[in-house]
């Protein structure tokens, strides 16, 4: 850590961190339906099965974005407890500078960021391998109640 292009690389990998980024669903419908039992009233069995699966679906998302939300914190707080932003009247940073020598500060640093790439690496493969799905029941709505 004590050669500048090598405090220069952390720098430029750690920009990436804290770049948080959520699935949000409105959920409005599917919680008036749960709640008054909306969904015994669909005729066809297959389209409320349908609809409860991507309900179940979505609680998947949400359950991976706890870890993911809590590792990009603990990645951020890391960060600013080792590295320096103070920048130059260029707007360029001054120096690269360490906050710490503390090689355990330093190694907890390097693990947290390894954690947060992890678990964003998870939330991101979550909501990926929910978009075949979420097609599907789309598809099915569209053709058995003929939605153009």
């Amino acid at each position: 850590m004590n050669d500048p292009k090598n405090r220069q690389l952390v720098y430029k990998y750690a920009a990436s961190v804290s770049s948080l980024s959520v699935f949000i669903s409105n959920d409005a419908t599917m919680s008036q339906l749960k709640s008054s039992g909306g969904l015994q009233f669909i005729k066809h069995n297959h389209i409320a099965d349908s609809i409860a699966k991507y309900d179940q679906e979505m609680r998947g998302i949400y359950a991976a974005q706890g870890p993911y939300e809590k590792y990009i914190n603990d990645a951020t707080e890391s960060m600013t407890k080792t590295l320096n932003f103070t920048l130059k009247d260029d707007g360029k940073i001054k120096g690269y500078p360490l906050v710490t020598a503390d090689k355990e500060k330093i190694q907890v640093f390097f693990n947290n960021i390894q954690l947060e790439r992890g678990w964003t690496m998870n939330y991101i493969r979550n909501l990926k391998e929910r978009v075949p799905f979420n097609a599907e029941l789309i598809a099915l709505l569209k053709k058995e109640y003929d939605i153009k």
